[in-house]
């Protein structure tokens, strides 16, 4: 993900396990799915979680690009048209970001993508009943966003399904439980269906080549 050029680790990490499966479903919907405990332990969700829940939290109704919502977001790294990802609402975003960038998902995503990556924009979503995210192409936000990675951290709710919308094939729906982590290209036109039960809360990432400024032209 971050770069960091001549790092040396002190360890190696056990590899985070890939399947056949999972490279499939990224190709064939552009969306695959990791069950829980196999890119986050159940300790690092707890520590990622309880840092969250201290960030200040806003309502959106209009995405960033440009879909309707309802939801409120917490954000950890904001990527502005034509300026540099910026970091916000230090420290508690510091120690998320630091289980996101480790040694060992840095490798994961080496593995799965091809190529290291640079993190873009990260926050958290938090969907209460009747909460939806309208169909969206993330590189309608930046048109170098390679992949996003939603971590669910909602422990108990119904609805919510993320949908994807694949161009040459019917749309698939995923129903993520508290762990799992969908990897979805940001090409592809998905949405979040509507929570009709408790709180969805997530956790989203966006990967990409480009570390420069953000290539969004506005209108």
């Amino acid at each position: 993900m971050l770069k960091n050029v001549g790092e040396v680790s002190e360890f190696q990490p056990v590899p985070i396990p890939i399947t056949s499966e999972h490279f499939d479903m990224l190709a064939d919907s552009g969306t695959a799915m990791f069950p829980p405990e196999i890119i986050f332990t159940p300790e690092e969700l707890q520590r990622i979680d309880t840092a969250q829940s201290q960030l200040p939290e806003e309502k959106v109704l209009i995405g960033d690009a440009g879909e309707p919502n309802l939801l409120h977001v917490r954000r950890i790294v904001v990527d502005l048209a034509g300026e540099l990802p910026r970091r916000v609402n230090s420290p508690h975003s510091d120690a998320i970001l630091a289980i996101l960038d480790d040694e060992s998902r840095r490798d994961f995503f080496r593995r799965l993508l091809g190529t290291e990556k640079h993190l873009r924009r990260c926050q958290i979503n938090r969907m209460t009943q009747g909460s939806f995210i309208g169909r969206h192409v993330d590189r309608d936000s930046n048109p170098d966003y390679d992949v996003a990675v939603v971590i669910q951290l909602g422990k108990s709710f119904s609805g919510g399904e993320f949908v994807v919308h694949p161009t040459e094939s019917e749309p698939t729906v995923f129903r993520p439980e508290y762990g799992t982590v969908l990897v979805s290209r940001c090409e592809v036109p998905h949405e979040v269906l509507t929570v009709t039960s408790d709180e969805r809360t997530s956790l989203v990432f966006f990967l990409s080549d480009h570390a420069g400024k953000n290539r969004r032209v506005l209108p």
